[in-house]
């Protein structure tokens, strides 16, 4: 009976201390920012339209944006969802400023009548 508890009681203490190294192998958790837009059914041409301009001017001043990048995919119910990979959770701060960098760098009235004509 001793016998069988400290093979039990050395087994238990093995995994107990082989835990952290399984975690250092563990794969970091990836972050994603999620945007939904949900559009009018009778806007859908003029909003694909928009944006195909703003994806044009962001890629025209990439100097003002270098990490803004997504990923866009229409759904159902006339959605569109952009997906952004971050690598760390202080990229999030990244987006709105180089959003306001690029539209610094359109130009105030352009950049304007894109984000009116969008809805």
């Amino acid at each position: 009976m001793k016998r069988t508890l400290l093979v039990l009681l050395v087994l238990l203490l093995s995994i107990v201390a082989a835990l952290p190294l399984a975690a250092a192998d563990a794969p970091a958790p990836k972050i994603y920012v999620l945007h939904q837009e949900v559009v009018r059914p009778s806007m859908t041409a003029v909003y694909e339209e928009t944006t195909k301009e703003f994806i044009k001017l962001v890629q025209e001043h990439r100097n003002a944006a270098p990490t803004f990048n997504f990923n866009a995919v229409a759904g159902d119910g006339f959605t569109y969802l952009y997906v952004t990979q971050l690598p760390d959770f202080s990229a999030l701060d990244t987006i709105p400023k180089e959003f306001e960098a690029t539209a610094k760098a359109v130009g105030e009235a352009k950049w304007g009548e894109l984000m009116k004509r969008n809805g």
